[in-house]
């Protein structure tokens, strides 16, 4: 999570791509990986909160918490996604926890 809020691109893993793995491939790539508008929102979502990163900042909204309100119809679904991935992580949260 907190390479994805600096904006550091890091594969999902899956069966065949172990965390280390992933991981490792990214470090050993020497060229930054160039962000599509899905994998931010996938990011913005799985962090819960804004991205800490300069290198994304012209593509993200003012609070570092959306896309840019340039593709209208494309944001909005964003942030419908956003809205509805939060309301599950809050109704799945354990009340004892702060």
């Amino acid at each position: 999570m907190l390479l994805l809020s600096r904006g550091v691109y890091v594969s999902k893993r899956t069966k065949q791509l172990a965390l280390y793995q992933a991981l490792w491939d990214t470090a050993q790539d020497e060229e930054q990986h160039e962000w599509t508008d899905k994998e931010i929102i996938e990011a913005l979502v799985d962090i819960d909160g804004p991205m800490i990163t300069g290198a994304l900042r012209n593509r993200l909204n003012p609070s570092r918490t959306g896309l840019r309100a340039e593709d209208q119809q494309y944001s909005e679904e964003a942030r419908s996604q956003q809205s509805q991935t939060s309301l599950t992580k809050a109704l799945h949260r354990d009340p004892e926890q702060p």
